[in-house]
């Protein structure tokens, strides 16, 4: 029966607050409102925050925009999972680490961005964002988590490009998506089946001269017709017991 929550410090102060799991959160299984200032909490912006806290936001039905400043380095686990009605999320460049399930099946989040200097995103953080089309604009990632994107089917775009930085990549992170090709950097070193059920990709372009170590990276992916490794690296890659069931699409780059 719980209506109203009414906070005496701010925002910022609130988004700093440890809430220790996810189902100690007040707005779950409630519909309440967090009030501060007299006022309801429906947009938020923040100030001179470099960190939101697991949980603070968990199940909150009334937000509807997140902006988070200038300064946030680190959005927590669950912080802003199964937010109903949040719609619009702007997040700053300077946030480097995205934790597990903190957007989780916002499905209704229509304008979302990734920063340019992220470098982890664990584990279901955009899991679900089903009402989104943004760019998978990748320029200093280092680990994408397990299902980290998956079943985002509103994405248009066709090209996914994973930096020289980036050296892993979970199972499911892009399932579903409608990219037809894909290049991945330099210096992958492991992938799950991460592209399983991208059922548009037709070639993948691998620049690592050592073969990544693989899970099906690949699963579903009926039309795929090429995946270009370095030359003379064909071998090596053949070679490799993990991308064995490839091996008769397997060609060099020209």
């Amino acid at each position: 029966n719980l209506k109203n929550i009414y906070y005496e410090g701010t925002i910022e102060q609130w988004c700093n607050i440890d809430i220790l799991y996810d189902l100690a959160s007040p707005f779950y299984s409630s519909n309440a409102v967090l009030n501060i200032d007299g006022q309801p909490v429906t947009n938020i912006v923040l100030n001179d925050i470099t960190t939101i806290k697991p949980n603070v936001f968990y199940c909150y039905a009334h937000l509807k925009t997140l902006d988070t400043g200038n300064n946030l380095i680190e959005i927590g686990s669950r912080a802003f999972a199964e937010c109903d009605n949040l719609e619009i999320v702007n997040l700053s460049d300077s946030i480097t680490t995205i934790r597990s399930y903190a957007f989780y099946q916002d499905t209704n989040i229509k304008e979302i961005n990734i920063p340019k200097n992220l470098l982890v995103i664990e584990e279901r953080a955009f899991f679900d964002l089903r009402s989104v089309d943004m760019e998978f604009n990748f320029e200093n990632i280092q680990t994408i988590g397990d299902y980290a994107f998956y079943n985002m089917t509103s994405v248009t775009s066709s090209t996914l490009v994973i930096p020289d930085t980036c050296t892993h990549i979970g199972t499911w992170a892009f399932e579903n998506s409608k990219v037809t090709t894909v290049y991945l950097g330099a210096n992958i070193q492991s992938i799950g089946s991460a592209f399983g059920d991208v059922n548009n990709l037709t070639d993948v372009y691998i620049y690592a001269e050592t073969p990544p170590v693989v899970d099906n990276p690949f699963r579903g992916c009926d039309r795929i017709e090429r995946i270009h490794v370095p030359a003379g690296c064909l071998e090596d890659y053949k070679n490799e017991p993990s991308w064995s069931q490839y091996i008769d699409i397997l060609v060099e780059q020209e």
